[in-house]
């Protein structure tokens, strides 16, 4: 019942040498495929050693018997053996059974509004992943802003309150351009976080709402590397655009402060 192990260790050794090999390497193709086999080999080559390992301990563990010295550790492990064997065996039983020809295709999972008011109606759309990033990164963007206004000096909002300034002409005519710098790098620190953001937007896209991240991410799994290679190109070249902006931005400040400016 269990020759098939045989063949199972055979093939899984062999392709364990075959993956290391340059030229499969450098077929791309051929190699994602013995990288997949491979992967459903292990787990039964794994548990055919350990069956392996057991049946050797149990065969020295008898032979143990026969040292009166020995004999009564031999009978511990020979107790402990004789409960883990047929585990095992039961466990490579279950192995040996067909496997689901649809096992290993993707399944989509597709969540659409429903019943529930408004609030329902978010799932499925950009709105709801716009929700999920900011939700995500407003953290590191409360930091930052934070940063900015613990650098400023409150006695410039006071005063200007003190010459007969409103509030809100504080704020608006002071505080904000004070701060300017730090909000516009905040903002593009907080785009470049967005765009790379994969582990909120996964739970809630759907394939009508794909973003970036999760296009490469599908077409690397579906094993479309040239594809997912050209995706990640144009994600580096807009995450390059915006960090040259960021530095233009922050050059343009630097000199509008300098004097005579």
């Amino acid at each position: 019942m269990f020759d098939k192990f045989e063949w199972i260790c055979a093939r899984y050794e062999e392709l364990s040498e075959a993956i290391v090999q340059p030229e499969i390497i450098a077929d791309t193709a051929k190699y994602q495929s013995y990288l997949k086999e491979r992967a459903n080999l292990e787990p039964q080559a794994e548990a055919w050693r350990r069956y392996q390992a057991l049946l050797n301990d149990l065969a020295q563990a008898q032979e143990m018997l026969a040292d009166p010295d020995m004999a009564d550790m031999a009978k511990e492990e020979l107790a402990q053996l004789e409960a883990d064997i047929p585990a095992i065996e039961r466990e490579i039983q279950l192995m040996l059974l067909p496997k689901d020809p649809d096992a290993d295709k993707n399944v989509v999972m597709e969540i659409r509004g429903g019943a529930g008011g408004e609030e329902a109606a978010l799932f499925g759309t950009l709105l709801l992943l716009v929700i999920a990033t900011v939700a995500v990164n407003m953290p590191q963007g409360y930091r930052s802003i934070s940063s900015s206004m613990l650098q400023m000096d409150g006695d410039l909002e006071h005063s200007a309150v003190m010459l007969g300034a409103g509030r809100l002409r504080a704020v608006r005519d002071i505080t904000i351009p004070l701060m300017r710098t730090g909000m516009v790098s905040t903002l593009l620190l907080l785009l470049m976080l967005g765009l790379r953001e994969m582990s909120a937007i996964l739970f809630v896209y759907t394939s009508d709402t794909r973003v970036l991240s999760i296009l490469v991410f599908h077409s690397f799994e579906n094993g479309s590397i040239s594809y997912s290679a050209s995706i990640s190109l144009v994600f580096v070249l807009l995450i390059a655009i915006v960090a040259i902006a960021t530095q233009v931005i922050g050059i343009r400040e630097k000199k509008f402060k300098e004097p005579g400016h």
